[in-house]
Parts: C-alpha cells; structure tokens; sequence
C-alpha cells in the first residue's frame, strides 16, 4: 500500500524525539516513507529545492504548530497550512542557487572546523595523559626547580604502565576522606523547586568544569534530609552513570551551597592535594 515519491520530492518528520520534528530533507531518488513521515510533491508554481530552504527556515516555526518541543506530533493539515510566499520561478531557482552555493562553503568550513577541534581533544588528551603518568617534560620541570625523571617503573597497572621511579602507586580510597553519591530528591518523596540550594546533576559537568546551567535546586528541608551528599569546595565530582560516565570537575566555591544526585560520585580528598 505504499506509495513511491518522486525524486526531487521533499519529506517531511511529523514525529521523533528530540530535534527530529519539523526536519525536512529533498530525495535525490524515488522512495516511499511511513506513519512518521510526510512527503510534499510541489506543484510547477514552486521550485522544490526553493521549498526546501523556505521549510528549513522556518523548522522552528513549524514545530511550534504542534507543541514546539512537546512530543506532540505534526500532521497532514498542519503541513498544509504553512504559508509560503510565491514568486517568479526564475527568481526561485536564483536563490535555492545561492543558498546552495553560500551553505556549501559554510558547511565545509564547518567540517574542517571539526576536524581541527577534534585533532585539537585527542592532543589536549595526549598531553595530560602523558604529563600525569610521567611527569612534566624536562625543560618544564626545571623551570618549577624540578629534576625531571630519568628513571621509570612498572606501575603494575595495565592502562597506567610505566611511572617515574620515585612515584608512589595507591588506589584513590587510602587518599580521600570521602568517596560518595548523591541522592535524587524523589527517591525520599521530595521534589526539585525553582530555587533553594543548588542542586548539580550529570549535566552541569562539561569539559573539565561545572557549570550552573541548566539549573536545578532543593529546598532547605531536602537538604537538611540529603545532608550526607552536601558538597563542599575542592570536591571532585565525577558523573558514574549515563553517557558522559567518567568524565570529571572540581567544585569551586561559587558552586556552594550544593548538592547531587545519585548520578554523580564525590571524592573529597583528605588533604588539599596529595
């Protein structure tokens, strides 16, 4: 029962998660699409690719027909009803050129940006994984009064290997005062509130810092009940599920008060530094 779709035809998502609402695409072949899609065959008044760059503009406008960023799902009706200037074709063609033109440079440019910014993180890696586990590098290290390390052992640890001889190898729980997780309110029957105490969850930790937004908080008496995973400056907070596990920050006196969830493990040193 289904029906092929012409190339050069636009498709439409009515529905999905996240961003995918409201996305529109141009076939470069026939196809045929389900529930979840629309297809939009233009008559000749319109260019189809100019069509596509007037939907494309308006991507946000059109989610907003169904309830913006609700899970509500656009329909056939909805699509119908979205206004559109008419033109001269020539014109049309002109600008779908342009843009394919201008959006063309912009979106390799784009590419390459990425490419550097990720050639950039695996050496930002490198470098701390190789300055933590060896030590500074020799012109470094005497700028800080510092003899390098000439002389290494096997650490006993796989992903550690080799450290300098001199390096103490112990396991992070004969350090800290504290290694612990937070709590999620609903858990003990409370709820989040608009404001109160802050309240960090897997999202408020980025690349190497802790930031305040999105915001979250607790009142007093929830506090008062979450009291074990209070948060105090210099804490490592470490994410422990989801997918950003592993990654880390430390908590800056600005952040304070605060408290976590059950997403988010601390590690609270017992001195300042090793």
């Amino acid at each position: 029962s289904a029906k092929w779709i012409p190339e050069n035809s636009l498709v439409m998502a009515l529905a999905g998660q996240g961003k995918t609402k409201g996305m529109v695409a141009q076939l470069g072949i026939p196809a045929t699409c389900n529930q979840s899609m629309a297809a939009i065959i233009p008559k000749k008044k319109f260019t189809p690719r100019f069509l596509y760059w007037w939907l494309v503009s308006n991507y946000q406008n059109i989610r907003n027909m169904a309830g913006g960023e609700q899970r509500d799902g656009l329909n056939l009706d909805m699509l119908g009803s979205i206004p559109c200037p008419l033109l001269p074709l020539s014109e049309q063609t002109a600008i779908a050129d342009f843009l394919d033109r201008k959006t063309g440079r912009i979106d390799t440019l784009v590419a390459k940006k990425r490419r550097l910014i990720a050639l950039l993180k695996e050496k930002r890696a490198a470098l701390i994984s190789r300055t933590v586990t060896r030590g500074l590098p020799a012109d470094v290290a005497r700028e800080f009064g510092l003899e390098p390390h000439t002389r290494f052992k096997d650490s006993g640890i796989e992903w550690l290997g080799e450290v300098p001889e001199v390096w103490e190898v112990t396991k992070l729980k004969y350090k800290a005062a504290v290694v612990s997780k937070g709590t999620t309110p609903s858990t003990i029957g409370r709820d989040l509130t608009d404001d109160g105490i802050r309240f960090l969850k897997a999202e408020n930790i980025k690349e190497g810092r802790i930031e305040s937004t999105p915001e979250f908080y607790i009142d007093e008496d929830t506090d008062a009940l979450l009291a074990r995973s209070r948060l105090k400056e210099d804490d490592v907070l470490i994410i422990i599920a989801g997918a950003t596990t592993g990654k880390s920050a430390v908590l800056s006196s600005d952040m304070i008060p605060a408290n976590t969830n059950q997403a988010v493990c601390f590690v609270r040193l017992k001195k300042r530094t090793f």
